[in-house]
C-alpha cells in the first residue's frame, strides 16, 4: 500500500507504472463514526459510554471535518475535558505536516490562493457566490480558480439544511490550522487560537469563562483570551462583539482583569484598547 498527495503519479502511458495501482479515496468520518470511536475510547478508559456528551461529540465532528487524525488528537479533550493538551497535540501535527502543506501553497495559482485565503479568513462554509462577493467579483470570474481547489479535493461542498446552494469548506482541517498559524495569526498564534470555533460549540459560555479565569491566574493571558472570546461570542454582548471582531487583545486582557477583580489593570488595558 502507498499514499500519494496527487492522483496523477500513475497516469503517464510512457512510464512503467502506468495504471498499475488501484486507487481508493478515503472518505471522511461521519458523526456516527465519531460517536462509535469515542464510545470505544471511553470503554477502554474504564468509563461508561452512555455518559458521553453527544452534543460535544457533534461539535468535534464539525470541527474536524471527519479527519481521523484530528479526531484521535482530540480524544483527550472529549475524555479528560482538557483543551490545552488537545491543542498542543494538534499543533504538533501542524508542524509535522508543514512541508507538505507548504508545497500545496507553492503550487497553487495566485488567484486560487486568494479564494482559499478568503474562505479560511472570513467564513466557512459558504457558497461560491458568497465567496465571489467577499473578494469583490462575480461567481463566473472565480469559477475556473475555484475548480482548481475542488478538483484536488482541497475544498468540498455539501447541501446544508435550509440552504439551496452548495456550501463549501476546506476538507483537511489540519491544513486550516496550518494556514491560520503561518498566514493569518503569525506572531499572535497560539495552539488554542486555531481551535476557536471548537471552543464556541464544545463548552458553554460559563465553562469558557471559568477556563479563562483559571488561565489568567496562571499567568497565561494569551490562552485565557481565547476562552474569553469564546464565552463572549456565546453570550453576544455588545462589548464582546466588538472585542471579538477586532481581535483587540488589550480589550480582552481588560475584560479578564475586570473578571478577576483587578480593576487597576483593567483600566490600564482598556486605555490601551482604545
Amino acid at each position: 500500500m502507498a499514499t500519494a498527495t496527487t492522483s496523477d503519479f500513475d497516469s503517464d502511458y510512457d512510464q512503467r507504472l502506468f495504471h498499475a495501482f488501484a486507487k481508493f479515496t478515503l472518505s471522511p468520518w461521519s458523526v456516527d463514526d465519531h460517536i462509535r470511536y469515542f464510545e470505544r475510547r471511553a470503554i477502554l478508559d474504564g468509563q461508561e459510554a452512555r455518559d458521553l456528551d453527544r452534543g460535544k461529540i457533534k461539535a468535534i465532528a464539525q470541527f474536524t471535518g471527519g479527519v481521523p487524525r484530528m479526531v484521535v488528537a482530540l480524544s483527550e479533550l472529549m475524555i479528560e475535558n482538557y483543551p490545552l493538551s488537545a491543542a498542543a497535540v494538534i499543533d504538533k501535527l501542524v508542524d509535522e505536516l508543514t512541508p507538505y502543506y507548504q508545497s500545496i501553497i507553492e503550487k497553487m495559482p495566485a488567484r486560487t490562493r486568494t479564494l482559499l485565503d478568503a474562505l479560511i479568513r472570513q467564513f466557512e462554509p459558504c457558497s461560491q457566490s458568497e465567496l465571489a462577493e467577499s473578494v469583490g467579483t462575480t461567481q463566473n470570474r472565480i469559477a475556473q480558480h475555484f475548480s482548481w481547489l475542488r478538483e484536488r479535493h482541497i475544498v468540498v461542498g455539501q447541501k446544508l439544511k435550509g440552504r439551496r446552494d452548495i456550501q463549501y469548506h476546506v476538507a483537511d482541517r489540519i491544513f486550516v490550522q496550518f494556514y491560520r498559524k503561518h498566514y493569518l495569526h503569525h506572531k499572535d498564534y497560539t495552539p488554542l487560537a486555531g481551535m476557536a470555533e471548537l471552543l464556541d460549540g464544545f463548552f458553554s459560555a460559563e465553562e469558557n469563562r471559568r477556563q479563562a479565569l483559571a488561565l489568567i491566574e496562571d499567568g497565561r493571558s494569551n490562552d485565557a483570551s481565547e476562552f474569553l472570546k469564546a464565552s463572549l461570542k456565546t453570550n453576544g454582548g455588545e462589548l464582546g462583539t466588538w472585542a471579538n471582531k477586532t481581535q483587540n487583545k488589550p480589550a480582552l486582557d481588560g475584560l479578564l482583569a475586570s473578571e478577576s477583580g483587578n480593576h487597576e489593570d483593567a483600566i490600564k488595558y482598556f486605555k490601551q484598547a482604545l
